[in-house]
């Protein structure tokens, strides 16, 4: 959601809320309701399973489950459980988030937005301080992009600069991986990657691509070896995610008019070359709008 900061003439920002509660996608692919969830109240939240949910938090049995849910890979039995399990997951993906901010500062305002604070609200106030984690939603508060999804560019941006506005996207892609360590599980050119249009001082009309959601993300730090790393680079295909989807998609209005070739990433040396090409480059030149 959008939110003013400050006052009434204060800039728009953007609210994401990791609440468990409305997290629709979550609790269907959970199961949240423990049924095939072919309606929406199989398993949205409600009031009464809430209740039991608080009980379970302040009796202790949440915060014993919770660490269950770590150390066994249990799973739930019941609504209680079950909403410590989504709260569980909400809280995994605030620290991914965050986490992956903080990796890719340098690129913050310029390939992704920035980060201006972290937010935390309580459902409601627990009898022990400790459990109260369990009734609280955290969140994000992020610069909002104008702009519009990449997949949309047909509609927005004239055939003779698609190829130049995807190539910006894969190669943030590949800087990202190169130069950060990162992997985004959910990258989608119709979901997270918008096109900001910017007009210069001279008149003339450039384009920005932002990337935003990265809540399915993992960072080297998460795997053994480089070698289990690149194998899931390679397995995730970010890069083919945005150009093999989007080369489908351009056809479709204009064939011919952009152009994608595959990349094998798993021996590192696509990410050896990007490192060293970078190395000593100005960063304005690398993250300017096209």
């Amino acid at each position: 959601m959008s939110v003013r900061l400050g006052d009434a003439e204060g800039p728009l920002a953007v609210l994401k809320l990791y609440d468990r509660r409305g997290s629709k996608d979550l609790r269907k692919r959970e199961q949240a309701g423990f049924r095939s969830p072919e309606e929406e109240e199989d398993y949205l939240w409600n009031s009464k399973n809430e209740e039991g949910y608080v009980e379970f938090v302040e009796s202790g049995d949440a915060a014993k489950y919770q660490k269950r849910i770590f150390d066994e890979g249990i799973q739930p039995e019941n609504t209680a459980e079950m909403e410590t399990l989504l709260h569980d997951y909400c809280e995994e993906f605030f620290a991914a988030e965050t986490s992956f901010y903080s990796r890719i500062e340098p690129l913050q305002g310029r390939e992704v937005p920035r980060l201006m604070a972290t937010v935390s609200y309580e459902i409601q106030r627990t009898e022990n301080p400790e459990y109260q984690h369990l009734l609280s939603v955290p969140g994000i508060i992020m610069e909002l992009i104008d702009g519009f999804p990449l997949f949309e560019i047909p509609s927005h941006i004239d055939k003779e600069h698609w190829q130049t506005v995807v190539d910006s996207a894969v190669s943030t892609i590949d800087k990202m991986g190169a130069m950060y360590g990162v992997l985004n599980k959910a990258i989608s050119a119709k979901e997270n990657i918008k096109v900001r249009t910017v007009q210069g001082d001279d008149g003339r009309t450039s384009y920005q691509v932002f990337f935003y959601d990265f809540a399915f993300s993992s960072t080297r730090d998460d795997f053994d070896t480089e070698t289990e790393w690149l194998e899931a680079k390679q397995c995730q295909d970010e890069r083919g995610a945005v150009g093999w989807v989007m080369r489908e998609e351009l056809d479709r209005w204009q064939p011919g008019y952009y152009q994608f070739s595959y990349v094998d990433v798993s021996d590192g040396q696509f990410y050896a070359r990007i490192r060293s090409s970078l190395k000593d480059a100005d960063e304005d030149s690398l993250t300017s709008p096209i």
